[in-house]
């Protein structure tokens, strides 16, 4: 559908966006419809927020916020008895 519609407004497109931006994705959408019609596209979502001040690396240590924080990741999660190059 998305293709079929670049096609249609190609002069409105090339107009507004320039011919390497509509040929780009003319190109990308066709591709697209192809793996689509295969089965074999795979979707990806990713999510990213700002950095929260939750664990005590994303608060700067001058902060006095620094001190009410509890958690610290690096304690929690790494264990250097586990992981170690010592013999």
């Amino acid at each position: 559908m998305w293709y079929h519609n670049i096609v249609k407004n190609k002069e409105a497109v090339t107009k507004q966006y320039g011919k390497f931006a509509y040929r780009l994705h003319e190109v990308f959408l066709a591709w697209s419809t192809m793996i689509a019609r295969q089965g074999s596209s795979t979707v990806w979502l990713i999510v990213a927020t700002h950095q929260h001040a939750v664990d005590c690396y994303t608060i700067p240590e001058d902060d006095p916020k620094q001190k009410e924080v509890k958690l610290n990741r690096s304690k929690q999660f790494i264990r250097k008895d586990r992981f170690t190059t010592a013999f």
